[in-house]
């Protein structure tokens, strides 16, 4: 019985997993943590050694007419994330994505990300890979 639930279970994770990625609107997405310290396990002298925030709105286009048959989408993603250390200045990093998956073989992206702290000059990253997965049926 249990190996049937499961079973059942993976089925419908993948159903929906395969529905999740032919959506076609807006997305937020977003997290925070907070590290915590406990010296000698007392947790009357807790303190908050850092926490952390980040948000990434995204929209995705059909990447052709809206047929049932479409694989192509365009994704546009942004990037907003802090981070507090105690005793030091918060850190910055923003930025944004676009994704092309011209099917399901295949996407090109380009991205960038910023990083602006108090104590160090900024730092900009830019990056435009591509994915290719590793199917035997896919020939270039």
């Amino acid at each position: 019985m249990i190996t049937a639930t499961r079973g059942n279970t993976e089925a419908l994770a993948l159903q929906i997993q395969g529905l999740d990625a032919e959506r076609v609107e807006f997305f937020l997405n977003g997290a925070g943590g907070q590290v915590s310290r406990f010296p000698e396990d007392d947790a009357r002298d807790a303190s908050a050694e850092k926490r952390g925030f980040w948000v990434a709105p995204s929209y995705r286009w059909r990447g052709c007419a809206d047929t049932a048959d479409c694989e192509s989408s365009i994704d546009a993603i942004a990037v907003l994330r802090t981070v507090n250390e105690a005793d030091k200045d918060a850190v910055w990093d923003y930025g944004g994505r676009i994704v092309w998956k011209t099917n399901k073989q295949f996407n090109v992206s380009l991205e960038a990300l910023r990083r602006d702290s108090g104590d160090d000059a900024a730092n900009e990253k830019s990056n435009g890979p591509s994915e290719l997965p590793n199917t035997a049926s896919v020939r270039i």
